[in-house]
């Protein structure tokens, strides 16, 4: 809106205060008799105006021939639009582009059990591997995994690291402008690397923005269901699937199996009679094997707070024996002791249970490498639906970012679908026409192959930043259209002939089309070599609009006055004949 005003209110002024018509390059004494300060620019346009002048003349001859071989160029930009479509698969689909933040992110796990010390040894061998290796890194973070007595699931809030052979490092790389590597290289480069501390399962990953807030990897597929074993099997199942598909990396189940417990088996029937709820069973048993907190002691000195936690001591609660010193006491004041309506033994299970719609989930995680994460997410969706099969009660699915990516593909189909719509409305408006408007729209189906083919050739994916540059480029593309037509349309309400309106509205407008094409790609420029910080993640969008506008401005000027020719012919016509009769 602000430069509409100023082109309707402001430029007129300015125009008719300032500019003054010299024809400046008609000799090189004019050029020199410019002042100082303007004489390079002057240079600079004559230089310009030349070639322009050129182009024209090109331009013209061009046209010509276009128009002379109508359905041969109809042939070639429909064949060329065809063969476009068979780049699709080389492009490949993700989210939102990588970005390099310059972070990284590696979690490693010992056998379950495995003491904090010894994890500790495993920390400071993979601390050791990372400073002779990775000179970029200046900052790192690492934790170890969190236990505690009567923290219970808590801990898997933090990271998913629920127990003391776990842990997490993050590294801060220096800035990209003062590192010869990439962070992706960084990490590549450290796989091998890590790989040789015995014992330990790492896995690597690069943090990207909000994602790496989220934890969320890449790929990620959930089975979910109620029953733990077959959960565990099928969750297995799909690991191995997802392992064999090309990119996958790092895959790990989010479920870890094998934790050492004592597990509880209350007798409903027998604790019921004895007038004793399962909830007070579990509640008198927990509390004097792992204690509960029933109260606060604040120091009147220092004003620290301190937990009071009640269990039995250390020497009652030593064993599973230690089950019949444990009472409960029931609803009618009775002391019943726990070994009469309960039993222990030990066994292992799942370290956390994740939940989600109050269902049983396991996810499936996974890094991409060298390929698109949503070509990969696509394969293994596709090869879930064919090789993997389970009870009615459990479902496996492809989830997460690739969820996030379809979703958001539909919601941009939508917006483009609706921006086509609403230019093609305003301009029927505009033109008071039917047809003007739909020649005119043939621009965006021309910018759409020019997108897929930026994209080819500067290796980004389609992407929710690349489409909505599709969108964008789709309400710039038809200003070079509009030029086209309505120029030709004023022509011809002049009484000029059909083709001779088409070659001289061409020539006319050749020299806006192409100064709003450049000025538009030059703006355009520096987001899409991805300068700055982040600027990786933006330069898809501004690939689109170069691309697309550059490839359709150039088919614009040849196929449009073709279009344009062949439906006035068709169509003037019939309406002639309407009006007569």
């Amino acid at each position: 809106m602000a430069s509409l005003f100023v082109a309707l209110m402001l430029i007129p002024v300015l125009t008719s205060k300032f500019l003054k018509v010299e024809m400046v390059c008609d000799t090189p004494e004019k050029v020199a008799q410019t002042k100082p300060w303007l004489r390079y620019f002057a240079q600079w346009h004559c230089s310009f105006s030349e070639w322009l002048e050129g182009l024209t003349e090109l331009y013209q001859r061009v046209l010509h021939y276009a128009l002379q071989h109508r359905k041969k160029i109809i042939w070639l930009t429909l064949g060329f639009a065809f063969l476009t479509l068979f780049l699709m698969p080389f492009i490949g689909m993700e989210f939102i582009p990588n970005a390099d933040a310059g972070q990284i992110s590696i979690k490693f796990k010992a056998p379950i059990g495995t003491r904090l010390d010894e994890s500790n040894k495993m920390l400071k061998q993979l601390e050791e591997i990372i400073r002779k290796n990775v000179p970029e890194v200046e900052d790192s973070y690492a934790r170890l995994g969190i236990e505690g007595e009567g923290m219970g699931g808590m801990a898997s809030i933090f990271g998913g690291i629920t127990g003391s052979h776990a842990g997490q490092m993050t590294l801060k790389l220096v800035n990209k402008t003062k590192r010869h590597r990439s962070t992706a290289e960084v990490l590549e480069a450290l796989r091998p690397l890590v790989a040789r501390i015995p014992g330990a399962d790492i896995k690597l990953s690069e943090q990207q923005g909000m994602g790496a807030m989220s934890g969320g990897a890449p790929v990620q597929v959930e089975v979910q269901g109620y029953d733990l074993e077959i959960g565990r099997d099928l969750s297995q199942r799909v690991a191995a699937l997802v392992k064999s598909v090309k990119g996958a990396r790092d895959v790990e189940i989010s479920r870890e199996e094998g934790l050492p417990e004592f597990q509880l088996s209350i007798n409903r029937t027998r604790a019921a009679a004895l007038g004793l709820s399962v909830a007070q069973v579990a509640s008198a048993i927990e509390t004097s094997m792992a204690g509960k907190v029933v109260s606060i002691f604040r120091d009147p000195l220092k004003g620290k707070e301190y937990n009071i936690l009640v269990r039995y001591q250390e020497k009652d609660r030593a064993s599973l024996r230690d089950l019949d010193r444990i009472y409960i006491l029931s609803n009618t004041g009775v002391k019943i002791p726990a070994s009469n309506v309960a039993t222990i033994r030990q066994g292992s299970g799942p370290a956390t249970i994740d939940r989600k719609n109050q269902d049983r989930i396991i996810t499936v995680n996974a890094q991409v490498s060298g390929r698109a994460p949503g070509d990969v997410a696509a394969e293994i969706e596709r090869r879930i639906r064919t090789e993997i099969s389970g009870p009615n009660s459990f479902t496996v699915k492809v989830a997460g970012t690739y969820q996030d990516m379809t979703d958001a593909f539909k919601n941009l189909l939508f917006a483009l679908g609706l921006a086509i719509l609403l230019i093609y409305m305003v301009l029927v408006a505009q033109f008071e026409s039917l047809m003007d408007p739909f020649i005119i729209m043939f621009a965006v189906p021309l910018g759409v192959v020019g997108v897929i083919w930026g994209l080819f050739l500067t290796g980004h994916t389609l992407s929710t930043v690349s489409f909505l540059g599709i969108i964008m480029m789709a309400g710039i593309v038809v200003s070079n259209s509009i030029l086209l037509v309505d120029y030709t349309n004023i022509l011809r309400r002049r009484g000029v002939a059909l083709r001779d309106a088409v070659v001289q509205a061409g020539r006319t407008r050749l020299r806006p089309i192409i100064m709003t094409t450049l000025t538009t790609i030059l703006g355009m420029l520096p987001m899409a070599l991805g300068w700055g910080e982040g600027g990786e993640t933006e330069a898809p969008m501004a690939v689109a609009v170069i691309f697309g506008l550059s490839l359709s401005t150039v088919l614009t000027l040849v196929v449009i006055p073709v279009i344009y020719t062949l439906m006035e012919e068709r169509f003037k016509p019939v309406k002639a004949k309407t009006a007569k009769a």
